[in-house]
């Protein structure tokens, strides 16, 4: 709910900018892709992969005499098939922060009621997907990430439900915008020109 822009020559406004747009009822006429386009193509590509994986039907080949290569592409269709159901996560994850974020401006129960929805759905796609992981691969401690284990993972992924039910509206301040290319060129250009470098 906090972050203002992907990146500040992105083509995609913030969940923070597009929800404070629609709580205005103000349009976004810039061209630039909203959170929900882009939940939408995340769920897209989660669920064509998933109707592709199951065309498959990788777990048939599976049997006492399974061949290397039949292992290891069924273990590869499983590797799509978690990362389908973290993109379909990911969409529903963008519409429940949006929607929390407009109940938050509007105060109006419906985008509350919207946003649980949505976050319980994301909850159960991450359950599928951590499954999957979980049965593929062990927790490990990683260098820059640190420990990873799905399954605790999925226990924070199902807090957010009960902090959308709880949340109660307060006045946010906006997010940091970082500016945009040619503010930062202009702005470092100035400086060099004043012989900072």
């Amino acid at each position: 709910m906090k972050s203002s822009n992907v990146f500040s020559d992105g083509n995609a406004m913030s969940i923070e900018e597009y929800s404070l747009h629609v709580a205005n009822g103000e349009e976004m006429t810039d061209g630039r892709q909203t959170p929900p386009e882009i939940a939408a193509i995340l769920a897209s590509y989660g669920t064509t992969v998933l109707e592709m994986i199951d065309q498959l039907d990788p777990d048939q080949l599976l049997t006492d005499g399974s061949s290397f290569t039949q292992k290891e592409f069924r273990i590869l269709a499983l590797d799509d098939r978690a990362m389908a159901y973290l993109g379909l996560y990911y969409s529903e994850k963008i519409l429940g922060a949006v929607d929390l974020r407009i109940f938050n401006e509007t105060k109006e129960e419906a985008w509350r009621e919207s946003s649980v929805a949505h976050l319980e759905k994301a909850a159960e796609y991450f359950e599928q997907y951590a499954a999957i992981i979980n049965a593929n691969y062990v927790p490990q401690h990683l260098a820059r990430v640190g420990s990873f284990d799905v399954m605790e993972i999925l226990e924070e992924v199902r807090k957010d439900v009960g902090i959308a039910q709880k949340w109660r509206p307060k006045k946010i301040q906006p997010s940091w915008n970082a500016p945009s290319n040619t503010e930062y060129f202009r702005k470092n250009q100035t400086e060099e020109e004043k012989g900072n470098p």
